[in-house]
């Protein structure tokens, strides 16, 4: 009976912990990547597309700046696709979804820079992205529509004095959700964030010279799933043995350093350092002597 009812209490503090969880990430977090990196004015700012979705049910508006005048950008954007230059994002999963055939380059593709309106830009295993505006070295725009979807991408590169750029792209979109899919699209909500941001740090390191390799993707898929592997012993670890608490509080850290891996995307030093601590966290939560009472 006292093992029935341990269980039952792991279970029941598990979900509050989940709702906590949820609720932190629709006050805190999805506000914040949702503008990540704009500015006020960024965010109030009208985009060339913003009149081609009128009803939308989600819109992002997010930047980075580079170091380079935008004439030394814009070739970088109208070489994506498939067969391309890639999307400059997490090659790995596009691949896997096979979006791409191929890692996003690291050079400059001279046979695909010819890119005017009313192209499409390929992507593999479905439609393309119609391509229905643009305005060399300023403004580039995709307008996706499929039934029962219509999302406009909506690229802007700004200037600024010290001769760095601004590069804004607003997500706009409705889509039409039915009850039973609501729960799969609220999954994709974060990891939409997390390969837009990759996208956009992509491309600026691509064009400041200081592009990523394979070999640095590979160890931040290592890393997530280190931390999804710790989350999920832990919480099996916290079942079945007396001293729970601690084993605990080691589930609910990796589901913590596993969202700060996928949307915070820091180095790999740190990401290292963070999965070190929670191993050593897991491995003392596991062999520390079961107290008598009170877990």
């Amino acid at each position: 009976m006292a093992k029935r009812i341990k269980f039952i209490g792991v279970i029941g503090l598990n979900i509050l912990a989940f709702i906590v969880f949820v609720g932190a990430y629709l006050v805190i977090i999805r506000p914040w990547h949702r503008s990540w990196g704009a500015t006020a004015e960024e965010i109030k700012s009208v985009m060339p597309a913003d009149s081609l979705v009128p009803n939308p049910n989600f819109v992002t508006t997010r930047a980075e700046t580079i170091d380079s005048r935008p004439e030394d950008i814009w070739p970088w954007l109208v070489q994506m696709g498939y067969k391309r230059g890639g999307l400059y994002s997490y090659d790995w999963i596009d691949r896997l979804q096979k979006i791409l055939d191929r890692p996003s380059a690291n050079v400059l593709l001279p046979e695909f820079q010819g890119l005017k309106a009313g192209d499409e830009i390929p992507i593999g295993g479905g439609s393309g992205w119609p391509v229905s505006s643009l305005e060399p070295n300023r403004s580039l725009v995709f307008d996706i529509r499929q039934p029962g979807v219509h999302i406009t991408w909506s690229w802007l590169l700004a200037p600024l004095e010290d001769g760095a750029t601004r590069l804004i792209v607003r997500i706009k979109g409705r889509i039409d959700v039915k009850a039973q899919a609501a729960p799969i699209i609220a999954l994709l909500d974060p990891g939409e964030f997390a390969m837009v941001r990759k996208m956009l740090t992509g491309i600026k390191r691509r064009v400041e010279g200081a592009a990523g390799t394979p070999a640095e993707e590979l160890i931040e898929l290592l890393l997530w799933c280190a931390a999804i592997l710790i989350g999920l012993v832990s919480f099996i670890g916290a079942l079945v043995k007396k001293s729970w608490i601690p084993l605990f509080v080691v589930t609910w850290a990796a589901w913590g350093v596993l969202f700060y891996l996928v949307l915070g995307q820091p180095s790999l030093v740190v990401g290292i350092l963070f999965i070190l601590v929670l191993c050593a966290s897991m491995v003392w939560a596991f062999f520390r002597r079961d107290s008598g009472a009170g877990e």
